[in-house]
C-alpha cells in the first residue's frame, strides 16, 4: 500500500495523487499541502528533508530537476532508507521514460505537468506494486530461465546484428534471451521498460517513442513490441530503422526456425525455471538476486505447473506471495544483507552497523504466515519463502539445496 503526491517544485501546486492498493481513498488536499509545508519549511532553513517513519509507515520527499517534488507514503516503515529512495527514483525513471527530459524542466508550466503527467500513471503505479513483478521493488531485471534458452539466445544475437538494434524476447515481460547490446543499457532503465510494456494495453504490436532516462533523456528511441507466441514477445529499441511493418512482414517470418522453442516458453511459467530445477515443498515463493548484474530469478508458484488458467485464487495466492517475499527482502536486505555487490566485503568503515552487513551470510524470521531464509554468497542473494510447517531447523539446508541448483543456472553461472 502507498500513495505517491506529485508537486510543483516552485509552488507546491499539486500535479497528482495516486494511491496504490487495495481500493486506498485519495489523500486529501490538507494532508498533501502539510507534506509540502513541512519539505518547504525545512529548505527555508537550510535542511533537507529527506524521509521520516512513523510507527505504521514511512514517507520520503525528493526534488527532481528543481521542477517536480516527489511524495512517497508507503507503509512498510521497518526496510532500509534506500529502498523507498531508488523506488522513487525509479518512478521518476519512468516519467523520464515516457515524456523525455526537457519536458520535466522548471520552465513547464503547472498545468501543462499535470496534462502529460497522466500518461504516466500506469506505469508508476506497476513500479509501486501493482503488479505480480518484483523487480521494479528490488531494482532488478527479472529473468526466465527456459531448457532451449540456448537456441532463444542465438537467434536474437543473430536477429539484432541483422537490424542493428537491441532486441530482447519476454514472457510475461521476464526476459528469456538479449542480445548484448540490450544488455548494455542500464538495468534501471530496463527494468522500466519492463514496466513501461507489462502496464500497457495488450495489442499484438505496437511501436511507441521512449527517452531511454540514462542513455538518451532527450532523443527518444522506438520501442517496437511484436507477439511472437501465446505471452512471448520480441522487444526491439532502435532508432529510424526498421519500421515496424518490416519487422511484422519480414522479420518474424525467420522465428519459425526457433517455433517449437518458443512454444515451449509457458510450460516454464510460473517456476521461471526448466523442470530438472527441483524445488522443496516446502518452499513457497523466492528470489534469487544476481546483484553484480542487477538481474533476478522469482517465482510465486513454484510448485505449480503450466499456468494455464488465469482464475483470482491463483492470481491472490501470487500477490499474498509476493507481499510475503517483499516484507522479507525490506526488512534484511540493506541490513544484514548488503544492497550492493560490493557492500560489505572489505572491512568495517563505520561502526557496528557495517560490520553487521559484513559478517551476515544467512539469516531467517519466523511470522504467523510464514517462515522464511536468506542465504548470501559472493554476488549472489536467495530469499526463501517457507511454509509456517517446515521446521526451522531445516530451513538452512532446505534453502542451500536450491542455492545450489539455481546458481548452476546459465545467467548466474560465473
Amino acid at each position: 500500500m502507498a500513495f505517491l503526491i506529485g508537486l510543483s517544485a516552485g509552488g507546491g501546486v499539486p500535479l497528482f495523487n495516486r494511491s496504490i492498493g487495495h481500493e486506498m481513498p485519495a489523500m486529501s488536499m490538507a494532508i498533501r499541502g502539510s507534506l509540502y509545508g513541512t519539505h518547504l519549511y525545512a529548505a527555508e532553513k537550510g535542511v533537507e528533508l529527506l524521509n521520516t517513519s512513523t510507527a505504521s509507515a514511512k514517507l520520503v520527499w525528493k526534488k527532481y530537476q528543481e521542477t517536480l517534488i516527489l511524495v512517497l507514503v508507503c507503509y512498510n516503515p521497518f526496510g532500509a532508507d534506500e529502498h523507498t529512495t531508488k523506488l522513487l527514483d525509479r518512478v521518476f525513471m519512468a516519467m523520464t521514460l515516457v515524456l523525455g527530459e526537457d519536458l520535466l524542466q522548471p520552465q513547464t508550466s503547472a498545468d501543462v505537468l499535470r496534462r502529460e503527467l497522466r500518461a504516466c500513471f500506469a506505469v508508476t503505479d506497476h513500479i509501486l506494486g501493482q503488479s505480480d513483478h518484483v523487480g521494479p521493488q528490488v531494482g532488478a531485471v527479472e529473468l526466465m530461465h527456459t531448457s532451449e534458452w540456448q537456441k532463444l539466445q542465438e537467434h536474437t544475437a543473430a536477429f539484432a546484428a541483422k537490424h542493428s538494434a537491441r532486441v530482447c524476447v519476454t514472457y510475461r515481460c521476464r526476459v528469456v534471451a538479449a542480445s548484448d547490446s540490450w544488455w548494455e543499457l542500464d538495468s534501471d532503465e530496463i527494468v522500466v521498460l519492463a514496466a513501461l510494456l507489462a502496464s500497457g494495453q495488450p495489442a499484438h504490436a505496437y511501436d511507441i517513442p521512449v527517452y531511454l532516462p540514462i542513455t538518451s533523456p532527450k532523443v527518444p528511441f522506438r520501442l517496437l513490441k511484436c507477439v511472437l507466441a501465446s505471452d512471448t514477445e520480441l522487444w526491439v529499441l532502435c532508432g529510424q530503422d526498421p519500421s515496424l511493418s518490416d519487422i511484422l512482414d519480414k522479420g518474424l517470418d525467420s522465428w519459425q526456425a526457433v517455433l517449437h522453442s518458443l512454444e515451449a516458453v509457458p510450460q516454464h511459467f510460473p517456476r521461471c525455471v526448466p523442470p530438472r530445477v527441483e524445488v522443496d515443498r516446502g518452499i513457497t515463493a523466492y528470489l534469487l538476486l544476481d546483484r553484480a548484474c542487477s538481474r533476478c530469478l522469482c517465482s510465486l508458484l513454484p510448485q505449480a505447473e503450466m499456468d494455464s488458467s488465469h482464475s483470482p485464487r491463483r492470481q491472490e495466492t501470487m500477490l499474498r506471495r509476493r507481499r510475503h517475499l517483499l516484507a522479507f527482502y525490506h526488512s534484511v536486505a540493506g541490513r544484514e544483507l548488503p544492497l550492493q555487490a560490493g557492500d560489505g566485503l572489505d572491512g568495517p568503515d563505520d561502526g557496528p552497523a557495517a560490520a553487521i552487513v559484513q559478517t551476515a551470510m544467512e539469516t531467517y524470521m519466523c511470522g504467523n504466515d510464514f517462515k522464511a531464509y536468506a542465504i548470501r554468497r559472493d554476488h549472489l542473494q536467495l530469499f526463501a519463502i517457507h511454509r509456517v510447517t517446515v521446521p526451522t531447523y531445516s530451513m538452512r539446508s532446505i534453502t542451500g539445496s536450491l542455492f545450489d541448483a539455481l546458481q548452476e543456472l546459465h545467467p548466474f553461472r560465473r
